[in-house]
């Protein structure tokens, strides 16, 4: 560490307590001069984007006041974010209303969009990293597994984030973009909603939270769109109900006469049903034109990552032959009406009982590469002289790990390897299809 650097650190910040603590590095409450709070962070990684944030200031994310890097460290001293956390929120049973969540989509994907547009990709949003604060402003916090886009990467380099929020592909299988971002914000949604909840946004975390990227929002800009479409057709489709409720209520309250004209037909004539049943199913195209002359501008990101991962040429030719094709056998289904699709399901008693490691390295044997990835693989694993129940949790949280990352791999495979002949509502079903057979195959009755 420079001399005169913490030298600067001692001299002008007051240590309060440790915040956190693990093998990435500590954070610390500290007070300046002034007795003013402020974070002071020590992260065991250089190259974060922790520069680009302090030099554009973005409301979304904590004011950095300082950022050092030396001798593999990076040091940064930022603004003390008042609040309770959204994990908090969920811990105490206290979920987020509709509105609540809604709003803090907006505001996730207006406060996330210029950073995203500089290249920058948080990596880590999850509920504990989201402060709420008064008057329903929301702040995201720590950058510390973030990462700027590079052009023509395969994959991260660096595979952090937090397992359960995080997408397949940024755990070393392919090179994390705004759409991974994207997938986090979906579960963090999903989280922070009652489990019981039904409404418009269910339509939204699904498509956020596709285990194929191509599939999910392909940026900020649209997720918002579709929130506002859909948020505006929900209250619009509850006014109609309230409507219908009062006119049913004078209905039978007034003396009935044979002309009287039928409820049904006062409240919502076939043209109107048939109206609204047609902006719904036309959503994705009628979204934007609605949309844009009643909100503000957006730039969308420009070519902040290939719109799909593709391996070298040599190395696609390779795996036709190795035991990660797993497109070999895949036979495309006849074209079914595209009309009323509804996604393949499975029953509990198809899928395997994968219950331990042993189980799953048994699975994945005839596959040398993910064998030999997976039976040495130790991220969640607890010490042998941890109690029992801490070390059967940590087998339980291992084994789920290598489940979903493995589908992602093999999902990544399977799409990349698709006839380029076929349309997307054929590659859609497709995907479908082979994800499920692969979740009977790896025991994973639930996705995400």
């Amino acid at each position: 560490m420079d001399v005169d650097v913490e030298n600067y650190i001692n001299t002008a910040f007051s240590k309060l307590q440790k915040l956190k603590s693990d093998d990435k590095g500590e954070v610390w409450l500290t007070t300046n001069e002034r007795g003013r709070f402020a974070v002071l962070k020590r992260v065991r990684f250089t190259g974060l984007p922790y520069k680009t944030l302090k030099e554009k200031n973005y409301p979304l994310c904590p004011r950095i006041m300082h950022v050092f890097e030396t001798d593999g460290e990076t040091i940064i001293i930022e603004e003390y974010v008042h609040g309770e956390s959204l994990f908090e929120r969920i811990e105490g049973k206290a979920y987020l209303t509709e509105e609540e969540a809604g709003d803090i989509l907006l505001q996730l994907c207006q406060g996330l969009s210029p950073i995203h547009e500089q290249g920058i990709i948080h990596r880590d949003i999850k509920p504990s990293n989201l402060i709420l604060q008064s008057g329903g402003i929301i702040r995201l916090i720590d950058f510390d597994a973030a990462r700027m886009v590079k052009d023509h990467a395969d994959e991260d380099t660096t595979h952090l984030g937090t397992k359960g929020y995080a997408p397949p592909e940024q755990f070393g299988y392919g090179q994390t973009d705004a759409r991974s971002d994207i997938y986090s914000v979906g579960i963090t949604i999903r989280k922070a909603l009652p489990e019981v909840y039904t409404g418009y946004l269910n339509k939204i975390i699904d498509k956020c939270t596709e285990i194929d990227p191509n599939r999910r929002y392909q940026n900020l800009h649209e997720l918002r769109r579709a929130v506002k479409f859909r948020r505006a057709f929900a209250k619009r489709k509850k006014l109609v109900a309230v409507a219908a409720t009062v006119v049913v209520f004078f209905a039978m309250m007034m003396p009935q006469s044979n002309n009287a004209i039928s409820v049904q037909e006062e409240i919502a004539p076939p043209a109107v049903e048939e109206k609204i049943a047609a902006e719904e199913a036309t959503e994705a195209t009628t979204a934007p034109q609605e949309i844009s002359a009643q909100e503000e501008t957006i730039t969308a990101p420009q070519d902040t990552a290939p719109a799909t991962t593709r391996q070298p040429a040599e190395e696609t030719a390779a795996e036709t032959n190795s035991p990660t094709n797993y497109v070999a056998n895949y036979v495309a289904p006849a074209n079914p009406p595209q009309e009323h699709y509804t996604p393949p399901t499975a029953k509990p008693s198809e899928f395997n009982k994968v219950e331990t490691i042993a189980d799953f390295l048994e699975i994945v044997k005839d596959d040398k590469d993910s064998y030999e990835r997976w039976k040495d693989d130790k991220t969640y694993w607890a010490a042998e002289d941890a109690p029992e129940e801490v070390r059967k949790k940590a087998e339980k949280d291992e084994l789920d790990f290598m489940k979903h990352v493995e589908l992602g791999n093999r999902t990544r495979v399977f799409r990349e390897n698709l006839p380029e002949t076929m349309s997307q509502e054929e590659r859609n079903r497709a995907i479908d299809e082979y994800v499920l057979e692969q979740r009977k195959i790896l025991g994973i009755k639930n996705w995400p």
